[in-house]
C-alpha cells in the first residue's frame, strides 16, 4: 500500500490526497479503470463523508460502521447514485498514485 495520512478526519484525508503530489485526481467517469484507487465523499460541514478503495470489477471496500471493519460496502455505481454521497456539499472525487499504471483494469 501507500501512505496517504495518519488520521481518522475524511475532511484531512481529502486535504492530504488533493495537496499530496504522489497522489492525483481523475475524472468519476474513469472509477472503475483504477483498482487500488481511492473514492472519496469530503465530510464537510453538517455532512458526514466516506472513504473507499476501489477494488477490480467495481466493487468498493470501506469501513463496515457496525463492526469496524473492512469490508465490499458499494459499487462504485451504487456510491454515486446514493443520495447521501449525491448530496455531498464537497462532491465525490477518485485519486490514484501519480505514478499509477493501472488504468485499464
Amino acid at each position: 500500500g501507500y501512505p496517504i495520512t495518519a488520521t481518522n478526519s475524511i475532511a484531512d484525508m481529502y486535504n492530504a490526497l488533493k495537496n499530496n503530489g504522489d497522489w492525483e485526481e481523475v475524472p468519476l467517469s474513469a472509477a472503475g479503470s483504477y483498482v487500488g484507487g481511492v473514492i472519496i465523499t469530503p465530510s464537510g460541514t453538517g455532512y458526514i463523508g466516506n472513504v473507499g478503495v476501489i477494488g477490480e470489477n467495481g466493487q468498493i471496500y470501506s469501513n463496515v460502521a457496525s463492526t469496524g471493519t473492512l469490508g465490499q460496502t458499494y459499487t462504485i455505481n451504487s456510491w454515486l447514485s446514493s443520495s447521501h454521497f449525491k448530496a455531498a456539499p464537497l462532491g465525490t472525487h477518485v485519486f490514484v498514485r501519480g505514478d499509477s499504471n493501472n488504468s485499464g483494469g
